[in-house]
């Protein structure tokens, strides 16, 4: 294992307050960094460092950008961690990044875009800002997005989903909500056809959505538009039914026009499909 990688271990040990942590076994010992808790190498490198509900407390320090052969972060359920996604940018190595309910902030970097590995992003629940930068549109080989679920979002800067986010075409999952989005459900958003699950609630989406938005996600299992209070005008039911693999389906609190037959309606075209409206 090299020196440097042991360093960069180390300071995360101390600047997150590692002696406090819930469970630390074997952290800054002389035995095999594998056997440290919660590390993972392969061929003598740190290859992961995947805790959740450990106490860590502090800010992840600059230096775990030596990490250079990290290939998966996963940092979960710890709000006393805090710092920027700057120094994490620069392990170009990555191919999946959760940082999920913890405090961190300032904006997601452009440099994001060079992670070009990854195939998971996950930051929901943090304290983000600013824009939602367009090089996400770099990350060509991600599968899963997500910014936002409903155990919370980020303090975004008011926009519309991002256009970037149609290059993504292998994307299977989007998560957006409470990103403070705003405008319409755009169109593009049938051309990502590995779709399974969509998730924009708790947003301030409005206006119309045509058929064509959804139409060509057949792959499509889950759809939640709840709480996008200005969302109107017909629902794009035609396209909706054509989603034969649809078993979740919500616009609980949106301005949809609701003909009284059209929940039996739905039922008869999609018969394992939960429907909530």
């Amino acid at each position: 294992m090299p020196i440097v990688e042991r360093s960069a271990l180390r300071d995360l040990f101390i600047s997150t307050s590692g002696e406090n942590w819930n469970c630390k076994t074997n952290w800054l010992s002389d035995v095999e960094v594998s056997n440290w808790y919660k590390v993972g190498t392969l061929s003598s490198h740190v290859h992961s460092i995947v805790m959740s509900s450990n106490k860590m407390n502090g800010a992840i320090p600059n230096t775990i950008k030596a990490l250079t052969k990290l290939r998966m972060i996963e940092f979960a359920t710890m709000p006393s961690l805090y710092g920027t996604l700057e120094p994490i940018t620069q392990v170009t190595t990555l191919r999946r990044l959760c940082i999920c309910r913890c405090q961190i902030t300032g904006p997601i970097p452009e440099a994001i875009g060079n992670l070009s590995e990854l195939e998971e992003l996950q930051l929901f629940g943090n304290k983000l800002q600013g824009i939602i930068p367009e090089s996400l549109g770099k990350l060509s080989k991600l599968k899963l997005l997500s910014l936002g679920e409903y155990t919370g979002g980020n303090n975004f800067k008011a926009g519309p989903i991002p256009s970037c986010i149609q290059n993504l075409h292998q994307l299977e999952a989007l998560f957006l909500s409470s990103c403070n989005l705003t405008g319409t459900v755009p169109e593009w958003l049938s051309t990502l056809t590995e779709l399974r699950q969509v998730d924009l609630q708790n947003n301030h989406l409005g206006g119309l959505v045509s058929h064509s938005t959804f139409a060509g996600l057949s792959n499509l299992l889950y759809l939640n538009l709840k709480d996008n209070r200005k969302l109107c005008g017909p629902l794009p039911v035609r396209a909706l039914v054509s989603l034969r693999k649809l078993n979740r389906l919500s616009f609980v609190n949106t301005d949809f026009e609701v003909p009284a037959d059209l929940l039996p309606y739905l039922k008869s075209k999609l018969p394992t499909c939960k429907v909530w409206m």
